[in-house]
């Protein structure tokens, strides 16, 4: 299955990503998902995503993984690749998760000086965090798993603007299973 996952991502367009990504001293770059599909195949996009800007625009990069506390699974990790990887855990009580949070948040002024690349894998974007995690980010990036559901990516996206979250890009990622069977 990799090799198939691998295949599709080599379409994605990340030339524009790197023009920004170049111009800044570090960059903290979102990629949110539209639609359901395979988790491995959506890491194995976000990670080739992270791998390739990393290597073109010639910078160290960090991938942090944004999910609920309880779906942080370390058996994700990659090894082998040309950047480094944290987990981040968001709480749906706000109370609950607040100190989590903060603790959290500490890292990222030591990671900016760091890495010149900053990627949080944001997960789907439709959810009542995103806009806490996106305004974290210089730019987000929209992948659509599913682009026959118009419906769920329209409100996704006119969310993002609503919380004036700055989108660099929608990619539709066209997932074919037979391909991905082979």
């Amino acid at each position: 299955m990799d090799n198939a996952s691998s295949s599709q991502v080599l379409h994605l367009p990340v030339d524009g990503i790197l023009n920004r990504i170049i111009k800044a001293q570090s960059f903290v770059l979102g990629i949110g998902t539209v639609g359901d599909a395979d988790p491995s195949l959506v890491r194995s996009v976000i990670t080739d995503t992270v791998a390739r800007c990393s290597e073109k625009a010639r910078r160290n990069a960090i991938l942090i993984t944004v999910r609920p506390p309880n779906d942080l699974r370390s058996d994700e990790r990659v090894e082998n690749l040309n950047f480094q990887e944290a987990r981040w855990s968001y709480f749906a009580d706000a109370n609950a998760g607040t100190k989590s949070w903060h603790a959290q948040l500490a890292d990222l002024p030591r990671w900016k000086q760091e890495f010149g690349l900053i990627v949080f894998d944001l997960g789907a974007i439709c959810l009542p965090m995103m806009p806490r995690i996106g305004r974290l980010c210089d730019g987000i990036v929209v992948q659509i798993l599913d682009p026959s559901n118009s419906r769920e990516t329209i409100q996704a996206l006119k969310s993002l603007q609503k919380n004036r979250l700055t989108i660099l890009g929608v990619w539709s990622v066209e997932l074919n299973s037979r391909n991905i069977a082979a």
